[in-house]
């Protein structure tokens, strides 16, 4: 019988682990190739991203964290402010504050619900311009500096074949810009690559949307459609790498705004039957119309009020309970109110009665005799898209009512939705903050979590954070 030679078994199963070790390290190796290629050309990844809640944050750092561990560059693009601890992440962040929306012009979506098509219009302004000022501003930037020769655009909230992408590229170097297929042939604008010069000469800087219609090159104002008309004008499709067939989808897009039930389409915002004191508080008059054209974005909106109406149909007091009533009746949503004093509560129910009935759109209505910190401190209400605080009276030279409207802010600052609002009333002074919040203002002016929307004798606040 012939002797079994262990040994050489032994080494030849050693060899194998070996070479089955160093295949995995060249794939890998072949991989990372890929990625340096793209590094070595001196390229830059772009993100644009509205991280408005907690779930897109965790999105875009994850994100920016898969770019990072792959040794690319990151720009962070944004008209939403971020944290200390976002903007670490990245190479480059540019914030710009406006956000330029549509004109009188929104995104038409439709569906087939049993057999029959439904097209719907959004109920928010449309971005392209913002998206387009993001990607203008990164352009403009390493345009000027030099640093990078190509970026690679995308969107925060984008899922794709990261290594397919990076090995499209590879094989299109050559070419001024690759791009995905959107539809009818156009391209996506929310992930390509192209030559940052190329970009710079071809497409137009817009600033405004009448800017962004004017120089349009199609009556279709939907970016892919706008942007794909200009880069067929200006470069020649033999320069152009164009992927017909590659996956992409989206976590958060324009579609999530539309009501497909007939019963709950929100109509524009019409002010014709606003009640009249709407019009007679000439100094209020701007600020509740921006509070309540943010609050129109939202579908059925969560407003509280601290310091209700005690004198309906009065200009001095404001009247904003039957405000907010005549709003949550017409277009939906709850308000809760809450008072010390029951007298000014009996009034106040008075004036919700005058909108509030068994046929409005409203979904909820309360009111509550309580002191308003304590209020604010145990209420269930932890989305809450608009608090507005109008309570103790101000009294020039004594800070009891500023004390108590910063307190009243501090219990409730964390109940605010991501993208809710905080408003204030009674500012005397809109360069001082003389008045109610004389300390609740500069607390948020100085807050990285809140960005002030409007200012006069209301001030509003958005929350980003």
């Amino acid at each position: 019988m012939k002797k079994l030679n262990i040994k050489k078994y032994y080494i030849s199963y050693r060899n194998y682990s070996k070479i089955y070790r160093n295949y995995k390290k060249i794939l890998k190796i072949i991989k990372n190739k890929r990625w340096r290629q793209v590094l070595e050309e001196k390229s830059i990844f772009v993100i644009g991203s509205w991280p408005n809640n907690k779930e897109k944050i965790k999105c875009l750092i994850n994100k920016i964290k898969f770019l990072k561990e792959r040794n690319f560059p990151v720009c962070l693009v944004a008209h939403y402010p971020v944290s200390d601890e976002v903007q670490n992440l990245c190479d480059y962040y540019i914030y710009d504050k406006r956000n330029v929306l549509s004109k009188n012009w929104r995104l038409n979506f439709w569906k087939i619900i049993n057999g029959v098509r439904k097209d719907r219009i959004a109920t928010v302004d449309y971005h392209g311009v913002a998206c387009l000022m993001n990607i203008r501003n990164a352009i403009d930037l390493f345009h000027t500096n030099r640093e990078y020769k190509t970026i690679h655009y995308i969107e925060s909230d984008l899922d794709y074949d990261f290594d397919k992408y990076i090995e499209h590229y590879n094989n299109s170097k050559d070419k001024f810009a690759m791009f995905i297929h959107y539809q009818d042939g156009k391209y996506r604008t929310d992930i390509f690559s192209c030559d940052i010069d190329w970009y710079y000469s071809t497409i137009p800087r817009v600033n405004s949307w009448d800017e962004y219609k004017n120089v349009a090159l199609t009556d279709n104002y939907i970016l892919e459609y706008w942007f794909t008309a200009f880069v067929h004008k200006c470069t020649e499709l033999n320069n152009i790498t164009f992927i017909e067939n590659f996956d992409v989808s989206n976590k958060w897009t324009q579609v999530q705004h539309v009501d497909w039930d007939d019963d709950n389409i929100k109509s524009d915002l019409d002010f014709s039957d606003a009640p009249e004191i709407f019009n007679l508080s000439t100094f209020r008059k701007p600020c509740f119309t921006k509070a309540l054209e943010l609050l129109h974005s939202k579908k059925n909106p969560t407003i509280v009020e601290v310091g209700i109406t005690r004198n309906p149909g009065c200009i001095s007091d404001g009247d904003s309970t039957s405000i907010w009533a005549w709003y949550i009746s017409k277009y939906g949503g709850s308000y809760h109110g809450c008072d010390i004093n029951k007298d000014n509560l009996i009034t106040c129910a008075g004036a919700l009665r005058r909108y509030i009935t068994g046929s409005d759109k409203s979904t909820a209505v309360s009111l509550i005799e309580k002191d308003g910190l304590e209020f604010l401190k145990t209420s269930d209400h932890k989305n809450i898209d608009l608090l507005y605080l109008d309570t103790i009276d101000f009294v020039k030279g004594d800070h009891k009512s500023g004390i108590y409207h910063l307190e009243l802010l501090l219990a409730a600052i964390d109940k605010i939705s991501i993208g809710g609002y905080v408003m204030f009333d009674d500012t005397f002074n809109v360069d001082t903050f003389e008045g109610k919040a004389e300390l609740a203002i500069p607390y948020l002016l100085g807050s990285p979590n809140f960005t002030c929307v409007h200012r006069g004798y209301q001030f509003i606040f958005r929350r980003d954070c």
